[in-house]
């Protein structure tokens, strides 16, 4: 599942990432939309309570436009859904921090709402090169986490 993903984000990268000349360029169009999605991984720091969290492989997916007033300036904005996600397993401990042999594999999920509006400016030249720049909205649609206890059939 994983490698599907990864060769399918190659694939479109290699799709969209083609060169132009200036006779084949795209002519100035002042309102574009589109449609995007591509894989997403995310990952979590700074867990107080010990253990090494994993990113768990999600998806994006949304809708943008792009409003240009001139051909070195634009705005860009969109509507997308993002998945997020991590798993962590954590050893339990003793009063002494001896391990106890017992531990917890938790997994979860966020599911998010963005909406991101940036300021574009397009740089002259053949490459094509662009900058955005601005802020987004984030807004936590779902949070569902799930835990597993292991141990050893010993408790204190």
């Amino acid at each position: 599942m994983k490698k599907s993903l990864v060769f399918i984000a190659a694939l479109l990268t290699c799709c969209m990432a083609k060169a132009q000349d200036e006779a084949n360029s795209i002519p100035f169009s002042k309102l574009q939309i589109g449609i995007e999605a591509a894989p997403a991984m995310a990952g979590q720091s700074g867990i107080p309570a010990g253990g090494t969290p994993k990113p768990l492989f999600g998806f994006s997916a949304g809708f943008t436009g792009l409003y240009s007033f001139n051909e070195s300036w634009a705005i860009w904005a969109g509507l997308g859904f993002d998945q997020k996600g991590n798993e962590i397993t954590l050893l339990f401990t003793n009063n002494n921090g001896q391990n106890t042999g017992q531990s917890a594999d938790i997994k979860d999920f966020f599911d998010y709402l963005d909406i991101p509006v940036l300021a574009r400016y397009n740089f002259p030249g053949t490459l094509h090169f662009f900058a955005n720049a601005g802020p987004y909205i984030g807004y936590l649609l779902s949070d569902i986490g799930y835990t597993t206890f292991n141990d050893n059939g010993q408790y204190p």
